[in-house]
């Protein structure tokens, strides 16, 4: 049986995952939990680990596949005092949730095709470091206006722009780059994104002409990274 130590940051990542993923793997290994999974669109690719000392147990070899919407309906009704164990079994894994009152829920074992994506991180050419309040300001304000951000790199700065019909926004960001290129995104998707971040949360945002949109950022122990597909400019 395995003890979650920070419940409420667990939980956050998984709603976080919950708003693109319908069902994944989870893999629990010697090093931890992780998760990988393409939304539905296959625009979104999602990266998560929890590592083993953020757990309490000896931890199995295992990989199960769960409906990660009703899995995180379940874990949602956690407060901070609750603790939440986790425990697979042969084609079940048994959430066990201790509290005021103790209850159990048990998810069948689901079948699930895993696919994962494979791009250098170090090959991106625009790196970007700052707290979340900053960028979730921009993808709200952007949202505003339009339902895609174009971020124009330049020597040393970011131009994000976003122009619909309802008006046009414009803000310049610093950020380490070695090329010259603009690049499209979903401003709606970026801004989900960033969900259950808090705005002190650092992120890591990294941009290409030839890879998806990078974004990593961690909730408590939980490390989340998102790929996300260009749009045509």
């Amino acid at each position: 049986m395995l003890l979650i130590k920070n419940n409420v940051a667990f939980v956050k990542s998984m709603d976080q995952i919950a708003t693109f993923v319908d069902e994944c793997n989870v893999h629990f290994t010697e090093e931890g939990l992780k998760i990988v999974a393409f939304d539905n669109a296959q625009i979104i690719y999602l990266e998560y680990e929890l590592s083993k000392d953020a757990i309490e147990g000896e931890m199995p070899s295992a990989i199960f596949g769960i409906n990660i919407v009703e899995f995180n309906k379940i874990i949602s009704k956690i407060n901070s005092q609750d603790k939440l164990y986790l425990e697979v079994e042969d084609n079940s894994l048994e959430i066990i949730i201790r509290g005021s009152y103790d209850r159990t829920f048990s998810f069948p074992q689901k079948i699930i095709d895993e696919k994962e994506l494979s791009i250098q991180l170090g090959d991106y050419p625009v790196k970007l470091e700052t707290n979340a309040e900053i960028i979730k300001d921009v993808f709200t304000c952007a949202r505003v206006v339009s339902d895609s951000i174009v971020f124009d790199c330049k020597s040393n700065t970011i131009d994000i722009c976003a122009e619909g019909i309802y008006g046009k926004y414009k803000t310049q960001l610093p950020a380490a780059t070695s090329v010259n290129f603009k690049a499209k995104f979903s401003s709606i998707h970026l801004g989900n994104m960033l969900k259950n971040a808090s705005n002190e949360t650092k992120l890591e945002i990294k941009l290409s002409s030839r890879y998806p949109f990078y974004l990593s950022y961690n909730i408590g122990d939980n490390n989340l990274k998102f790929f996300l597909a260009h749009m045509f400019i």
